[in-house]
């Protein structure tokens, strides 16, 4: 299958899957990626993406886990609506909070249906299952997707909860509707091998590379600033007014998209990517780089591959980075241009 027609399947099965599990109406997306990594950022404006194609529109309440308020959600949402939780990687115990943002809108919001949006489950603390899974068949109307084989598993055998199998958000975006998929790094800045690596505790991998990258520090902009400022202010109050909430719920959209323009340059600056990164492997997609991955320290990555993109020419799984390194160095002169 051609990498195009796979991302127009991809697409295609993400909103199958997406209008299945939520209903017709409005819409809450909790929990803005407020951090630097690109990859959730791909994820939150694949989010947007999907819903407008959907008929969704722009949701009526957003926040991030520092801004949100439950009070003010139950107010968006006094003529009926679902709570959308955004996708990612954070289920279980490896992000808590974001579990225990997710826990919280479970316990206090049991009238109202409640969609987690794709993600990977995981978790190493046995006491952490049990509290989910309490959670969860606590709360009436509750759905998760979910990204990979395992994480199906999980979500059905041990939390015991509707769930159903979808690709990553992000697929959802594209050239034609999304400016920074567009971003181009300066010349001078091209190598060969752009080595992606994780520097967190989800890295699989003990090696260090020469010269290799992560994603995840943010850059200061000015929107980011006035951003963090109004949401200091907003956090401190226990009610944010509504003024401070709709200023927070347009920056966010920006936000994202100058994380993601950021990722995007990083990515083009290599003619052939090496990553541990899922969202490595699914902006490379989009972008039409070949990329060598390797694994992370969960599993993450490789069920994903294994679940939707394992038929793709442009990727190439290796065991060690002495591997990848003879593969992408292999790959890279055969591109002349990035």
């Amino acid at each position: 299958m051609s990498d195009s027609m796979l991302l127009e399947t991809l697409r295609r099965r993400v909103l199958d899957e997406v209008r299945h599990a939520v209903p017709a109406g409005p819409v809450a997306l909790l929990d803005f990626p407020n951090y630097g990594n690109p990859g959730d950022s791909a994820i939150w404006l694949g989010a947007l993406a999907c819903l407008k194609m959907l008929g969704h529109g722009t949701p009526i309440y957003s926040s991030d886990h520092r801004t949100f308020d439950e009070r003010s959600l139950r107010l968006a949402l006094h003529d009926g609506g679902t709570i959308l939780l955004t996708g990612g990687g954070n289920f279980g115990d490896l992000w808590p909070g974001a579990q225990r943002l997710r826990e919280r809108v479970l316990r206090e919001f049991p009238d109202h249906a409640v969609v987690q949006l794709p993600q990977t489950i995981h978790f190493a603390d046995p006491r952490a299952l049990e509290q989910a899974r309490t959670g969860v068949s606590a709360h009436p109307d509750f759905t998760i997707l979910v990204r990979d084989v395992q994480s199906l598993d999980i979500a059905t055998n041990e939390l015991g909860c509707r769930a159903r199998l979808c690709p990553d958000l992000a697929f959802c975006l594209s050239a034609e509707t999304e400016p920074a998929l567009h971003a181009r790094p300066d010349e001078h800045d091209v190598v060969d091998v752009l080595y992606l690596l994780r520097t967190d505790h989800e890295s699989g991998n003990t090696f260090r590379v020469e010269g290799s990258v992560d994603w995840v520090d943010d850059v200061q902009t000015p929107i980011s600033r006035i951003e963090r400022r109004v949401a200091r202010r907003a956090a401190s109050h226990a009610a944010p007014s509504m003024l401070a909430r709709a200023f927070l719920s347009r920056c966010y959209p920006a936000l994202a998209r100058q994380r993601l323009r950021r990722g995007v340059r990083l990515l083009r600056s290599g003619r052939v990517t090496v990553t541990d990164r899922l969202h490595g492997h699914v902006l490379a997609l989009l972008l039409g780089i070949p990329h060598v991955v390797l694994g992370d320290r969960n599993g993450k990555v490789r069920g994903f591959i294994d679940a939707w993109t394992a038929g793709s020419p442009l990727v190439q799984r290796a065991a060690s980075i002495e591997e990848a390194d003879a593969m992408a160095r292999a790959v890279a002169p055969s591109r002349e241009s990035c």
